[in-house]
């Protein structure tokens, strides 16, 4: 016999009765409205420029829906865009705590729980004083400059060394 679906209120609760009459509940996820790949190109676009908040109203969906998309799809939150605060405390040689201190003076801003690049890059060539650019290796000293680090004459060789060394 074919499952018969009670239509009275499916807003609230969807309920399948098998052949027997048995009640069986249909999880959420396959009574939702599915993902288009549009919806998705959409998702991954905005993810790293606005609230998560902000991309349900625009896609019409709810906050979890798009948190549990984001999860599912790795490219999208591989590409979320800007730091975790503890990546850029480990690159800079501060503490998380230090991190967020500067996030609360508004040195860095933050989109969905990540630090943007646009306000990194701010914070690089403001507030460059605060970072300790000569204990840092080539690579995040190179990666500084390309973000805006200020090239000081008094930083000296960028990679640490004299004329000497190798």
């Amino acid at each position: 016999m074919p499952i018969q679906v009670n239509t009275l209120d499916l807003r609230l609760q969807r309920v399948v009765r098998s052949h027997a009459g048995q009640r069986l509940r249909v999880s959420s996820w396959s009574t939702g409205r599915p993902w288009t790949d549009d919806d998705v190109e959409l998702l991954c676009e905005m993810i790293s420029e606005l609230p998560i908040l902000e991309i349900a109203a625009r896609l019409n969906r709810s906050e979890a829906s798009i948190r549990t998309k984001v999860k599912a799809i790795r490219r999208c939150e591989d590409n979320l865009g800007g730091f975790k605060s503890k990546d850029l405390a480990d690159l800079l040689g501060v503490s998380i705590r230090q991190i967020r201190r500067w996030r609360e003076k508004g040195y860095l801003a933050c989109v969905n729980g990540r630090i943007t690049e646009a306000s990194f890059g701010r914070f690089c060539r403001t507030h460059w004083d605060k970072i300790a650019f000569d204990q840092l290796s080539k690579e995040v000293k190179v990666w500084l400059l390309d973000l805006g680090y200020p090239r000081l004459p008094v930083q000296g060789c960028l990679w640490g060394g004299g004329k000497n060394e190798q």
